[in-house]
């Protein structure tokens, strides 16, 4: 039976429940060759609640990818399971603000075959510069996405009020991603992005809270999500106006041993100076 690797930090019922998803996916995958599992999430990080899910990364030799909801001993569980190839290119690329910040924040379970903690340090490396400057094939498509859902938005405002609110949250959300793009700063976890955008940009800040507050007023909501994506969608069309954002918090001083079987690396957040 293969031996996991825990922090130090994890309850009895998450280790419970970590090690039986752990058994279940070796076990499912031992005729498809190794796998890695990484543990993240506030687990991982030491700042679970007793009531929070499990956030299980795995990696194997596959051409297939899948998201699975499941509990075990009573606690939540979300396992991410994708092709090694997959996310060699989305981690050395920084294409994907989750997966390249899980797999700097977090845990080595099990990594018979050292993939995942060659992933772990590359995402580390991506995680302390900023986010890759946008192509302008990527800056035309964003700014097209964003014209697209204020016309959309804008037409719907008059005449469909439960079109008009269900655009008007997806809106936000693009136009949120859009300026992470835009000031290349890698996105933060959703619980984090108020307290972010307060920070670093007071105006966006103050159209989310807007749309936020204007619980039960359709219209309102509409025109804040609106004005929200218009003003991502003037950086878009003048970089010059585009602002970089701080780094966020990197992962440094790492403390790294090895086993007989698996990698473990012990992560320190820590923050370094911001740029002028």
């Amino acid at each position: 039976m293969p031996s996991f690797s825990h922090p130090d930090h994890i309850s009895a019922r998450h280790l419970g429940a970590l090690t039986a998803a752990c058994d279940e996916l070796v076990r499912e995958f031992e005729n498809q060759g190794s796998i890695g599992i990484l543990l993240g999430g506030s687990v991982a990080l030491g700042t679970a609640a007793p009531g929070s899910d499990i956030d299980i990364f795995v990696s194997f030799d596959g051409t297939w990818s899948q998201r699975r909801r499941k509990t075990l001993v009573g606690v939540e569980i979300d396992e991410f399971i994708n092709p090694e190839a997959y996310i060699t290119q989305v981690v050395s690329k920084g294409l994907n603000d989750v997966i390249v910040r899980s797999y700097a924040a977090s845990w080595i379970v099990h990594d018979p075959t050292g993939f995942v903690r060659k992933t772990k340090l590359l995402a580390q490396k991506v995680f302390s510069d900023r986010r890759p400057t946008p192509s302008s094939a990527e800056l035309f498509t964003l700014a097209e996405r964003l014209r697209d859902r204020v016309r959309i938005l804008s037409g719907c405002l008059a005449n469909d009020s439960a079109t008009a609110e269900y655009l008007s949250m997806i809106t936000v959300h693009e136009a949120i991603d859009a300026h992470y793009v835009l000031t290349r700063t890698w996105r933060l976890p959703d619980k984090n992005i108020l307290d972010d955008l307060k920070r670093r940009q007071p105006q966006l800040h103050r159209l989310l809270m807007h749309f936020v507050d204007s619980t039960g007023r359709v219209q309102d909501r509409c025109r804040a999500a609106i004005e929200l994506a218009q003003t991502v969608l003037n950086l878009a069309t003048t970089p010059s106006k585009i602002r970089l954002g701080p780094r966020v918090p990197h992962i440094l001083n790492q403390e790294v041993s090895l086993g007989t079987s698996n990698a473990v690396i012990r992560v320190t957040p820590a923050v370094k100076p911001r740029d002028k």
